[in-house]
């Protein structure tokens, strides 16, 4: 069902072998590396094979887009900060974030997409379309990105955080 493959030093890859497709035919893998000792990888293996067994299918990043994820964030965490903090984050996911991620599903999004999000503001991210956005402002759309991704891996709809 599981075994590990050493990949390097103190990396390992855990394969977990899945239910055949029923369509094709053809068997279905799950990959997961890990950097660590080989005592992480197999509680990590233990933990995935729990997961399978538990819920009969490995679980996956949800089909969830990335404007639904902004908005549910927005929803939740108006308690966490100040009243104009929270306004302000209201505007930026409404008025940036969701117009050019939005219509990215959760677990598609890659950090080239970000990376592409924040050019594009620093050269033409003003909603006049008179310019760009300054570098103090691209990292606050940056940080409150990197928070929201953090609330999806709590949820378990991001797999890893994206961003640092």
């Amino acid at each position: 069902m599981a075994h590990l493959r050493k990949k390097g030093t103190k990396k390992w890859q855990i394969i977990l072998e899945l239910e055949r497709d029923p369509i094709t035919g053809e068997r279905k893998r799950k990959y997961k590396t890990l950097c660590g000792t080989k005592k992480k990888a197999e509680a990590k293996m233990a933990e995935l094979i729990q997961k399978y067994e538990k819920g009969g299918k490995l679980v996956e990043p949800k089909k969830m887009t990335m404007k639904k994820l902004m908005l549910e964030y927005l929803k939740t965490n108006k308690h966490n900060v100040a009243t104009r903090t929270q306004d302000r984050y209201r505007n930026i996911i409404h008025n940036h974030l969701i117009p050019d991620l939005g219509h990215y599903q959760v677990s598609e999004i890659k950090p080239i997409h970000v990376e592409s999000y924040q050019n594009h503001k620093l050269t033409d991210g003003k909603l006049n379309g008179s310019g760009g956005l300054s570098t103090t402002t691209v990292r606050i759309h940056h940080n409150l990105l990197s928070t929201i991704f953090k609330y999806g891996q709590r949820l378990e709809l991001v797999e890893k955080i994206l961003l640092n």
